[in-house]
């Protein structure tokens, strides 16, 4: 499980103009087709009222049993509502869904944005996310390349499920896709037959992952953090006579 002992320092947060350039870029494109390839057949099992894209990247809705999508995020994107990552303008437990595309890895805390995805699905809700793998070849290549990548942080996929369930989710689905670098891509369909092996095999070295978490209970970084102190001071149990040894006791005096 992860630690939430010490304080979690901000970072400082990568230009957003940049980014959504650097998604409309040919490499771009072809990242979040590779992403949408997992996103796409499971976003059409998703039923409910409300979706929230947040920091959508994509310009056309995406094909789901939810009835409306609101896109909400940065000023530098087109969207419905602006706000910041750790200030949700969103009643909590009122959506049914929300998605985080390549989110987490240019927040200014990763924490507070997934707090506040997590507060506003309601029980029964789910989070559905798409982060860049920090085990592939992208990710090892990005330190290398230009801005906006090179100050990014990706996060494993088992890190990220250990957040979710300290917020109260639970993971129902975990899938990796694209084995190869973007370079050598023409787009997200191509694969070649090794790469349509390591895929059946979902072996943990793709390009990007999905994480499909469901709410189960109400649950918060804080409340973690209050736990876990609150366990550091309960004292630990005393040994006290039973009540049969007592009378032994008792017959052996009289």
């Amino acid at each position: 499980m992860a630690k939430f002992g010490k304080p979690v320092v901000a970072r400082p947060k990568a230009n957003a103009a940049r980014i959504a350039q650097w998604f409309a870029s040919g490499k771009g494109q072809r990242l979040l087709g590779c992403g949408q390839q997992l996103l796409s057949p499971q976003l059409e099992r998703m039923f409910g009222s409300y979706a929230l894209l947040y920091n959508h990247y994509h310009t056309q809705p995406w094909t789901t049993g939810v009835k409306r999508q609101v896109r909400l995020g940065q000023v530098a994107q087109a969207q419905d509502i602006n706000c910041t990552e750790d200030s949700w303008p969103v009643q909590p437990d009122s959506v049914d869904l929300v998605v985080l595309q390549h989110s987490l890895e240019f927040a200014a805390s990763a924490h507070d944005l997934l707090h506040e995805a997590a507060q506003a699905v309601r029980p029964g809700g789910h989070v559905v996310i798409v982060a860049i793998n920090p085990y592939s070849c992208f990710a090892i290549g990005r330190l290398f390349g230009k801005k906006p990548w090179r100050q990014a942080k990706c996060y494993s996929a088992a890190r990220v499920e250990d957040w979710l369930t300290l917020l109260g989710f639970q993971l129902e689905r975990r899938s990796y896709n694209c084995y190869r670098p973007l370079a050598w891509l023409k787009d997200a369909a191509s694969m070649s037959a090794l790469e349509r092996h390591m895929y059946k095999k979902q072996l943990p070295l793709g390009n990007c992952y999905m994480l499909v978490a469901r709410k189960m209970r109400p649950g918060s970084f804080t409340q973690a953090r209050r736990k876990l102190a609150l366990e550091q001071l309960i004292p630990l149990p005393t040994a006290t006579a039973s009540r049969t040894g007592s009378l032994d006791q008792q017959q052996h005096d009289d």
